[in-house]
């Protein structure tokens, strides 16, 4: 993973972490989610490339597989740091790009995440600037 150099809030850097994603709706009405990789994280939101068109404005549920990520949670106890929960998030679907093959590129903003588990993903990153 390598950070990029452009001039954003959060650090971004290269991905191919493994992610789950489903449209949200309001009530639970989830379809079975779909298997991707990242290419780009950070803090704020990700890019990814998905089977599946999302609009712009679209609530997408992400779960993400970063092994290592909890270390970075602020809780005192950690009694689960031997094995690797995702990390979940609600992003705001920011542009989808169609791509050659049916593949989108999607590229999102974080919009419901917890405040622990967010400053955790930045300091998860961080460990890739430095």
């Amino acid at each position: 993973m390598t950070a990029s150099s452009e001039n954003r809030k959060f650090t971004r850097i290269k991905s191919g972490a493994s992610i789950k994603h489903v449209k949200f709706y309001l009530g639970g009405r989830e379809s079975e989610a779909i298997k991707s990789l990242s290419k780009n994280l950070s803090a704020g939101g990700i890019l990814f490339d998905s089977s599946k068109s999302y609009q712009a404005g679209d609530i997408v549920r992400l779960e993400i597989d970063l092994p290592g990520w909890e270390k970075f949670k602020p809780e005192f106890y950690k009694p689960h740091l031997s094995k690797s929960d995702p990390v979940i998030a609600l992003v705001k679907v920011i542009r989808a790009v169609p791509l050659k093959g049916g593949v989108y590129e999607i590229g999102a903003s974080f919009v419901g995440i917890d405040d622990g588990h967010q400053m955790a993903l930045a300091k998860y990153i961080k460990c890739f600037t430095t």
